[in-house]
């Protein structure tokens, strides 16, 4: 009779589990928000939807397209892909009084990502990305991020419209001003120390070829100098303090500075391993290797973006191939 009792009461449980479920799936996604709760992920309640030509929010709304669930994090990993790309979210405000928050996407080499927030009567739209100048992006930040204010109760539509030439990782989340903040501290601090280290052991080796006058010391700044354009590039930073004004053309520093930074790491290789004495076949190769960088690196100046960044992936994975084995060998 005991485990009669326990059975029924466990099934009554899993049948009322699942009903909470079922209806929480259908209750139309919307992600409910509380200033007690300092960080959400968006991504459990969005859905995108891939189109080649641009359009605008209007063509979107009427044309009413299928928008993709997201089922996991890497759902939003889109890799290469051509044209636009929309996201869709529905957001809550469950505290009674009016609140503000930052969405904010987390992959910071991304050209264009505009921000439309439907409300009952309007929409706010504001616009963001590596390749929008500083002073026309909604908020000054390394990555695309976007202050949105909810009154008390309110509930809003979310459209992001992203395009980008290199690859898209569109995962993003929304969290309080003082949480937002707070992570942007501690991520400069990290990002200011790496890039302080790779600028100091350019500028290191920079000078010790000028007291040694030994080669090797100059391919290895050149390959610093090239390595730290591309990543101050990537992380935004650089976009943000330097280069802002050269738009779309953002992205080919990337693709140049790794490039670059690519056939030098091969000819620091060679001369600090003296390979044309203890390996003249690896020597050869690196060479052959190096004139295939010169012109990859002409390649990522004609080119347009999205090829020559695809082609620098092949370069930067060879190179780091090649001098692996050269190593292990």
């Amino acid at each position: 009779m005991g485990a009669h009792r326990w059975l029924k009461r466990f099934l009554t449980s899993l049948l009322i589990g699942l009903l909470s479920w079922c209806s929480q799936v259908s209750a139309t996604d919307t992600l409910s928000i509380s200033p007690e709760h300092a960080h959400y992920s968006l991504n459990e309640v969005t859905r995108y939807w891939h189109i080649e030509a641009p359009l605008t929010l209007r063509d979107v709304l009427e044309q009413a397209p299928e928008f993709h669930p997201v089922v996991s994090d890497s759902a939003l990993q889109f890799g290469y892909t051509q044209g636009d790309t929309w996201l869709t979210a529905r957001l809550h405000n469950a505290s009674p009084r009016p609140a503000t928050w930052m969405v904010k996407f987390e992959y910071p080499f991304l050209d264009h990502v505009t921000l439309y927030t439907l409300r009952e009567q309007f929409s706010d739209v504001q616009y963001s990305g590596s390749a929008i100048p500083i002073a026309e992006r909604a908020l000054a930040h390394r990555q695309a991020v976007f202050p949105i204010t909810l009154a008390g109760g309110e509930t809003v539509t979310l459209y992001s419209n992203v395009m980008a030439a290199g690859s898209k990782v569109l995962n993003y989340s929304i969290m309080t001003p003082e949480a937002f903040y707070t992570q942007n501290d501690r991520h400069n601090f990290w990002l200011a120390t790496y890039f302080g280290m790779l600028i100091a052991l350019g500028l290191y080796n920079f000078l010790l070829f000028f007291g040694l006058k030994e080669r090797v010391f100059l391919y290895y700044s050149l390959f610093a100098f090239g390595f730290t354009l591309a990543i101050l590039t990537f992380n935004g930073i650089g976009t943000l303090m330097f280069w802002s004004f050269l738009g779309d053309q953002t992205a080919r520093l990337v693709a140049i500075g790794f490039t670059f930074a690519s056939a030098m790491a091969t000819l620091f290789a060679q001369s600090f391993l003296n390979t044309w004495r203890y390996s003249p076949r690896w020597h050869r190769l690196l060479s052959w290797f190096r004139a295939a960088c010169w012109l990859a690196l002409l390649a990522a100046f004609l080119l347009p973006i999205q090829p020559a960044l695809r082609l620098m992936d092949v370069v930067g994975f060879s190179a780091s191939l090649l001098l692996l084995e050269l190593l292990v060998g």
